[in-house]
């Protein structure tokens, strides 16, 4: 029995005194993450969950201002429309004549959709002046990537971030290649210069 004992006392000691972490040295940053900083988070759902986070903990903070989106062709075609001004209208938005009737925009997720037209484009462009308004003054940008595949329109072949359930038809599936994917993140990150030239865009990607 003591000898049992013993063997579980010494068992017990080598596990507690073994190292079951790889620790790794992180150097600080200069930039800190504070109450006073202005927080943008673009991209998957990985970003709409962190953002949650932050806002839950009141931080200032902006995201998706146009719906989830995953990847970075169609987040570079919402993020130059802010940083262009553009100005949404009817060639933006259709009609979805098979299920809901409600209109939509191939650029932005359910959320933005109305019964009516007018309405529609009403919230694709409060929503790109208000990211616009809070661009200007945020002080960093967090961009999560989902996917390398985008679905294109076969009609006119634009990227959509969201197919919005319709004929799968209308839409080509293609896996972009990296030079592709790399273009796209520096519109990206020309675009939020562009509105903001001393922003600090922080990339991640979550799959």
């Amino acid at each position: 029995m003591q000898e049992s004992l013993t063997r579980h006392k010494q068992i017990f000691t080598y596990i507690y005194g073994m190292e079951l972490f790889t620790k790794v040295a992180t150097p600080e940053t200069s930039f800190k993450i504070n109450y006073t900083k202005n927080l943008a988070f673009f991209g998957s759902c990985f970003a709409d969950n962190i953002s949650a986070q932050f806002a839950s903990r009141k931080f200032h903070s902006l995201t998706n201002p146009f719906g989830t989106v995953y990847n970075p062709v169609s987040m570079a075609r919402q993020i130059k429309a802010i940083a262009s001004g553009k100005v949404f209208g009817d060639d933006d938005v259709f009609q979805d004549t098979r299920c809901d009737k409600l209109w939509h925009s191939f650029d932005a997720h359910s959320s933005l959709s109305a019964s009516s037209r007018e309405e529609c484009i009403e919230k694709l462009n409060a929503g790109s002046a208000q990211a616009s308004e809070f661009l200007q003054k945020a002080d960093i940008a967090f961009i999560t990537l989902g996917t390398a595949f985008v679905y294109y329109l076969k009609d006119n072949g634009e990227p959509v971030s969201n197919c919005h359930r319709q004929d799968p038809s209308l839409f080509e599936r293609r896996m972009i290649p990296v030079e592709e994917a790399a273009q796209a993140l520096e519109s990206i990150v020309a675009d939020l210069h562009r509105i903001r030239a001393d922003i600090r865009i922080s990339r991640v990607t979550k799959s």
